[in-house]
């Protein structure tokens, strides 16, 4: 093309969407997965506020509903304070520090580095107020289940998992403090800014203060102040194993749905195994018991060697490529999959109504039975009521 040619601005930017169709071939493997994740939605996540309508000879279902709801109300507050510590920056290497004792403005950096931190030291504070709650109501409930009179009851899977996910949530909050140093650090420089300033100067304040400042000093605490409450309760290893061998049977039969439950049913079989095991109570009596299958957990827990050959490391790469592409392929079809699903939840639900439940009905019908057959003639379901006239249900969201 020579100088004196123009070229017009549709053929520049035509020539430049040609550029996107230039295949660029890349030696390396995408080990990289597709950018979609799993979403689900629960229409009926009431938090068992139906619980009062099981009033007739099921009180017991009443009672353990109404656990559920409380407990699952400091799940996700427990929830809430990991967000925080997760997403928690330091403050304090943002605000300037007096550099000497005679230096002018040193008054005006303390209470404003109070101000500023006021908010957030008040978050710790909370934090540390629920640990003790929760630690207190988990530890009741295990006492109120490991009573002489409670431990022939039957303990639901429902009420076992939801003791799980409080050891989750007890080992999830415990790491995060002992890994945020930022936190102990901001901590720190308001409680020097606040002792100048006499800002905690009653008997109250100096001890919350102090209480605090133990507390995320202290590195485990609230493992052991778990540990240390449920060895004084008589028999809770039992119930400790039940819940670490529901969480077994839930890994093994792949009973979840996103990588957070899995991963939650891995960290209860480790943590509740360091609860059960104590001078008192052995995990390995435990398994000569039959108590608890270490064999099992063995194999859930496996360990990875780190002196991999460069062949081995490559046929791993090889692999974790292979899976990962196949991913996204299945990604850009997922029109194609999706239409295949549905079509073949159409087909087994149509077998499952006429064909499965065919001959019951033939049969319920032929010997005249009342609560089979009032619903097959339900007016309603020609659209009409008794009176006659057209029948408009109504559906209430």
């Amino acid at each position: 093309m020579s100088v004196s040619e123009k070229v017009s601005l549709s053929d520049a930017l035509s020539n430049v969407d040609v550029l996107d169709e230039l295949t660029l071939p890349d030696e390396q493997p995408c080990i990289e997965a597709a950018p979609c994740s799993i979403l689900y939605q629960a229409n009926f996540d009431t938090n068992f506020e139906d619980r009062n309508g099981f009033v007739t000879g099921i009180a017991k279902y009443i009672e353990e509903a109404t656990v559920h709801a409380n407990l699952n109300e400091l799940l996700e507050e427990g929830n809430d304070h990991a967000v925080m510590l997760y997403t928690w920056r330091c403050c304090s290497r943002a605000i300037p520090q007096p550099r000497s004792n005679e230096q002018p403005d040193r008054v005006h950096i303390y209470e404003r580095t109070v101000q500023v931190l006021a908010p957030e030291v008040d978050k710790l504070l909370q934090f540390m107020y629920f640990q003790r709650k929760a630690i207190e109501r988990f530890c009741g409930e295990v006492r109120r289940l490991c009573h002489a009179e409670k431990r022939r009851d039957f303990v639901s899977e429902a009420y076992l998992l939801t003791l799980g996910k409080f050891v989750n949530m007890f080992a999830v909050l415990d790491e995060l403090k002992n890994m945020k140093s930022s936190v102990k650090n901001d901590y720190s420089t308001y409680r020097r800014a606040a002792q100048f300033l006499k800002v905690m100067s009653d008997s109250q304040s100096l001890q919350e203060s102090q209480n605090l400042s133990m507390f995320l000093a202290t590195q485990n605490k609230i493992r052991d102040t778990v540990k240390d409450a449920l060895e004084k309760i008589n028999g809770y290893e039992e119930l400790l194993a039940d819940v670490v061998n529901i969480c077994v049977h839930m890994f093994e039969t792949k009973m979840y749905l996103t990588p957070s439950e899995k991963h939650m049913l891995v960290k209860v079989m480790g943590f509740g195994l360091f609860l059960m095991d104590s001078e008192v109570c052995n995990i390995n009596r435990l398994d000569q018991k039959k108590k608890i299958r270490l064999d099992r957990i063995d194999r859930i827990f496996k360990a990875t060697r780190y002196n991999y050959t460069s062949e081995e490391k490559f046929a791993m790469i090889e692999v974790i490529a292979m899976i990962k592409g196949l991913q996204v392929l299945m990604a850009r079809m997922e029109t194609v999959f999706a239409d295949a699903a549905r079509r073949s939840i159409y087909a087994e639900l149509q077998d499952f109504v006429q064909l499965k439940l065919r001959e019951p009905l033939r049969k319920a019908i032929k010997n005249k039975k009342d609560l089979i057959r009032r619903p097959l003639i339900d007016p309603a379901i020609h659209g009409s009521n008794p009176t006659g006239s057209a029948y408009f249900g109504q559906v209430r969201w």
